[in-house]
This record gives structure tokens, C-alpha cells and sequence, in this order.
């Protein structure tokens, strides 16, 4: 009998221990995807021949001495510029086609960064390390075109709405365009991940309650079946915001829309582009 309730004790202690290593492996992030390797690459991005000529590899280094790469699309000087923030996998070379729609047809010159650790980017990759990234990057264009805020728009896709939201906290006349994002962090991990929720990380991305102190004029974007960022998250973040704003609903998109979806139902990418000219002054 002392011998069985030794065994008892001893699975129960064991299980305990093995509880405290997942819980503190959920709090410190292990299995949070933003800390996951990434397509990380050393040498130079390629392209396609419809980008030579229009492409050019720019770096800024943001306060958090994170090495940040960029593409820079430049249309004619004094042109306003969509500053591109992509998602959560991948590098620029994955969103190539979501970047040259937003070139193609538009009067904007695009300025699209590399997260930190993604591509040939240097950092970590953490929420403040992100909002760093973004806050460079709309430091660089500044400086660069000498555009203020009424000729400059941010873009953010899925996780990178994120990093537009922000910059529109602290930015009361940037033009803000979310486009498949999510509500925060905490309801968007269970649709990718069953084991994470249990015990939050230190990465929050709080857009539902960033959004609301976003003073210039919004632009969301959803399609209506996304199936990672679900519908239901941009039309919330839609109806939380206030001023100046738009929903463009995508009826049987997924989360990033694809060129064929564009050729099969070319309406609301026609709508999206004349919102985006409606975003800044003179466009």
C-alpha cells in the first residue's frame, strides 16, 4: 500500500512539474508563431522582370538598432506613398503580388519593410521590436519625399495592421488601411493555435482597443471568407473605430486574395483602389 501511494505521489508530482514547463513555456512565447524562424534569407532578393527598374533595396536602422530592409517603389518625386507592413510568415519576396497591385494603378510610390528577422532584416521579433520597424520606416519616408502625414498612407495586412494601427495612435492625420486584420492577439492565436491561448504572451497587438484613438480616416479591407483573421474580427474592428472610415467587403476572399480572384471578380479591387486615391490629399 506505501509503495503504491509512493507511485501516486510521484506521477502527481512529475505531472505537476510538467505543467509549470508548459505553462512557462506558453508565458515566455515558445509557441507563439511571431518567434518562430521565418523565411530568412542572407543574399540578394530576386525578381521578376516586371520589377527591374522599379525596385530599389533601401535599409534604415530604428531605435531598437534593428538593420531593417525595404523595397523602394518610387513613382515621381512628390508623389504620396503607401508605406506596405506584410504578415506574419514569409518575407517580402511571399507579398510581391499584394505589393504590385498596390503599385500597379495607383498614384502611389510604395515603401514595403522586412520585419525584424525576416528576410534579410536583423533584430527580434517582438511587438515593440515591430512598432520600432514601423515608426522607422515612416521616419525614412519623411525624411526621403519631405511628404507630410496627408500625403502618406499605411498599410498593414494581417499582422501588419497591427503596426498601421499604431502608427495611427500616435499619428492623428495618417491615412490608416487595414486590410485582413484582427481584433488582438489573444483572439487570433486559438484560430492558428490550440495551445497558446491557455496562458498569454508578452506580445498583446491590442487592435481593438488601439483603434479607437486612430483619428485619420480608415480604410478596411476583409474578405469574407477568411478563414485565419475571421470576417467577424475586421467588421469588429470597423465598428470600434470612430471618424472618418470605410468597409470594402470582399465576398468569397480569403485572407490575402490571390491575382486570379482579382481577374474572376475585378469590382471590389476596382473600389479599393479609388478608396485608397480617396485617402490623401491631391492623389
Amino acid at each position: 500500500m506505501k509503495h503504491t501511494n509512493m507511485i501516486v505521489k510521484t506521477v502527481l508530482l512529475n505531472l505537476v512539474i510538467l505543467g509549470m514547463i508548459f505553462a512557462t513555456a506558453c508565458s515566455w512565447g515558445v509557441f507563439d508563431p511571431l518567434t518562430q524562424p521565418t523565411n530568412i534569407i542572407s543574399g540578394e532578393y530576386s525578381f521578376g522582370d516586371w520589377w527591374e527598374g522599379k525596385v530599389a533595396i533601401e535599409s534604415y536602422t530604428d531605435a531598437e538598432d534593428n538593420e531593417i530592409f525595404a523595397f523602394w517603389m518610387e513613382k515621381e518625386e512628390g508623389s504620396p506613398v503607401l508605406i506596405y507592413f506584410h504578415g506574419i510568415g514569409g518575407n517580402l519576396g511571399t507579398y510581391a503580388s499584394h505589393i504590385r497591385f498596390l503599385y500597379e494603378d495607383t498614384p502611389f510610390s510604395v515603401f514595403a519593410i522586412d520585419y525584424p528577422a525576416s528576410g534579410m532584416s536583423k533584430g527580434n521579433r517582438s511587438e515593440e521590436d515591430l512598432y520600432a520597424a514601423a515608426r522607422g520606416a515612416l521616419e525614412w519616408v519623411v525624411d526621403e519625399t519631405g511628404l507630410d502625414y496627408e500625403g502618406i498612407v499605411v498599410y498593414g495586412f494581417s499582422l501588419g495592421a497591427a503596426l498601421a494601427i499604431k502608427l495611427g495612435t500616435e499619428n492623428p492625420t495618417l491615412p490608416v488601411v487595414i486590410d485582413g486584420g484582427f481584433t488582438s492577439y489573444g483572439d487570433w492565436m486559438p484560430t492558428i493555435s490550440h495551445i497558446h491561448f491557455v496562458l498569454p504572451g508578452e506580445n498583446k497587438f491590442d487592435n481593438l482597443a488601439h483603434i479607437k484613438s486612430v483619428e485619420g480616416p480608415k480604410l478596411f479591407i476583409h474578405g469574407t471568407d477568411d478563414r485565419q483573421n475571421p470576417f467577424w474580427m475586421g467588421k469588429a474592428l470597423y465598428e470600434a473605430a470612430e471618424g472618418k472610415k470605410e468597409f470594402v467587403e470582399i465576398e468569397g476572399a480569403g485572407h490575402m486574395f490571390s491575382p486570379q480572384h482579382v481577374i474572376d471578380n475585378p469590382d471590389p479591387y476596382a473600389l479599393i483602389k479609388e478608396e485608397l486615391r480617396n485617402l490623401v490629399k491631391d492623389p
